[in-house]
């Protein structure tokens, strides 16, 4: 972990951090760091895995997903209870 964090990139000033990225994107050297595991204990014994990325990986992340899903060509599929997946149709 880098050990950045939110109230960190505000008291630094936050436009000068997405100026950095900015830069980075730009100049093509950005690289994801490798996202940080950590076992979630389940209720019924055993444990899960959950990924917790950089928050610099989150807005590049979510920056590059900014277009609504019916300009992406995406298949939606929604969530019916006790109900069968209805695809729309293309």
């Amino acid at each position: 972990m880098d050990g950045v964090t939110f109230g960190r990139i505000e008291s630094d000033g936050m436009e000068g951090w997405l100026d950095g990225l900015r830069t980075d994107l730009a100049a093509r050297s950005y690289r994801p760091a490798p996202v940080r595991r950590v076992m979630i204990p389940k209720p019924g014994g055993g444990a899960r895995p959950l990924g917790i990325p950089m928050i610099r990986d989150r807005v590049v992340h979510t920056a590059n997903d900014t277009r609504p899903a019916w300009e992406t060509g995406a298949r939606l599929v929604g969530f019916r209870t006790a109900r069968a997946i209805v695809l729309p149709s293309v």
